[in-house]
């Protein structure tokens, strides 16, 4: 899987709109990425330096569909906290 399929997508919410005033972004990621593949794989794509990262993983949703049981897709979100003086251009 290439590093643009890990990160899914960029979580942007009214709870993280504020976080990305002080330079925590969160991102949905793949589930089998680690904390240290995560922080590697943000500072080469948006060329930032990473100082934390902290992850939370959640279970799929069991939802009934015509009267049988299925189940949502899991996924894990991870919240990056960037150097102070950095920002993620989202342009590029």
């Amino acid at each position: 899987m290439s590093d643009y399929n890990q990160v899914k997508a960029l979580i942007y919410t009214e709870k993280t709109n504020p976080m990305i005033e002080d330079g925590i972004y969160c991102f949905k990621v793949a589930k089998s990425l680690t904390k240290d593949e995560i922080k590697k794989l943000i500072s080469n794509t948006y060329s930032v330096d990473v100082v934390r990262v902290n992850t939370a993983s959640y279970d799929g949703k069991v939802k009934r569909f015509r009267g049988k049981l299925g189940t949502r897709s899991g996924f894990k979100k991870a919240f990056i906290k960037v150097k102070k003086d950095q920002k993620i251009n989202f342009q590029d």
